[in-house]
């Protein structure tokens, strides 16, 4: 997803496995579809991927496994065909006639929604484990059919003379999936690439080079007097954004949940960049927003360029950025990393890494299969 096919994980892994190992011949063959679950997978291994006779088997499922759609998908296949009036129906939504009619009754059915609401709602949701197992009925593969799926794979592949690699391929935390695959992992001595962990620790990569670069990793936060001592149960933080490749007509702007960020209002909490109230360097292209919170507060919010008070203008991403504020040890100000405008560090969209998330996967795949000596 969001890349050209030179750029994808499979073929970085092929180019991966020629570099560890140039004197031995690696085929890699795709067969990856948009949308299956663990359940569609385990049918597409016994039906095509072990009439191939593979000698490595890399299962990467959960994505789609987790989705709360309504149904599951091992129910799906005792549907009966529709009847013929239904097929017809079906066939006449391709007309293109079809289509400009469906999405203007749409359109007048449902309004569209501003990032606010979208940022309000997130806000609003609980942050309690999700219960899968009471949900069981509604979601797609369920944690307990997940587990057997991978595990009957595992099976099928070594059975069939091949080894195989597990991977996480979900980019969310509290994934109830991901200790499955660790446990898998541990209990079939199978590999596990963690691209989770992975893509996160890269990601604090580029924040702390970002930071280096600017030269802001060496700023201390001014002393505080014991008497001034803010109360122990807040922490003071400070947002900072640089401008990236755009400019800036007016000033960087940040909304979110809270009075301290504007209450979802666009443009109108305004960020510095004049070296005072937390901004760390006057004109460096890092906007700032300093303001305290009580420790533990989940913080939802995202950043506007220079647009109308009140109106969403100028959004850099269609992303929600979120942090929990962290408590201050002593008090001192806590300054976040440094994010950019217009980019989220590894991910091109909420769901898939980018190019580099992808190269750096395969890599460790590559990995992984050179050291079981395959």
């Amino acid at each position: 997803m969001n890349v050209d096919q030179p750029r994808a994980y499979p073929d970085r892994l092929s180019d991966h496995l020629r570099e560890l190992a140039p004197d031995s011949r690696y085929e890699v063959l795709n067969f990856g579809v948009l949308g299956y679950s663990s359940f569609q997978g385990l049918q597409l291994l016994k039906e095509r991927v072990l009439a191939l006779h593979p000698d490595v088997v890399a299962i990467g499922f959960g994505m789609n496994d987790s989705g709360v759609s309504g149904y599951r998908d091992k129910d799906m296949i005792a549907v009966a065909p529709p009847p013929m009036a239904k097929r017809a129906v079906e066939s006449a939504k391709d007309l293109e006639l079809y289509k400009l009619l469906d999405y203007l009754a749409q359109r007048l059915r449902f309004h569209p929604q501003t990032i606010g609401h979208f940022l309000k709602s997130e806000a609003e949701k609980t942050k309690d484990p999700v219960d899968y197992s009471a949900m069981e009925a509604w979601t797609r593969v369920s944690p307990t059919d997940y587990e057997h799926n991978l595990r009957t794979m595992i099976q099928l592949a070594r059975e069939a003379g091949a080894s195989a690699v597990l991977l996480d391929n979900e980019l969310w935390d509290g994934s109830p999936y991901r200790p499955l695959l660790k446990r898998i992992s541990a209990d079939q001595h199978v590999p596990l690439v963690d691209s989770f962990q992975l893509i996160a620790d890269a990601r604090a990569s580029i924040e702390r080079d970002i930071e280096h670069d600017l030269r802001l990793d060496t700023a201390t936060a001014p002393h505080v007097d014991e008497e001034h001592m803010p109360d122990p149960s807040t922490t003071t933080v400070v947002f900072r954004v640089h401008r990236g490749k755009f400019d800036v007509p007016r000033a960087m702007s940040i909304a979110g949940n809270g009075s301290q960020l504007g209450e979802f209002a666009p443009n109108t909490i305004l960020m510095r960049d004049d070296g005072l109230e937390g901004d760390q360097r006057k004109g460096d292209g890092v906007w700032s927003y300093r303001a305290t919170f009580p420790a533990g507060t989940d913080l939802y919010y995202v950043y506007t360029n220079s647009g109308a008070r009140g109106q969403w203008e100028g959004l850099d991403v269609p992303h929600i950025r979120e942090v929990a504020v962290p408590k201050s040890p002593d008090g001192r100000p806590i300054y976040l990393p440094v994010e950019t405008f217009g980019r989220v560090y590894m991910q091109a969209d909420d769901w898939h890494t980018d190019a580099s998330g992808y190269d750096l996967i395969a890599r460790s795949v590559a990995n992984a299969i050179h050291a079981s000596g395959r």
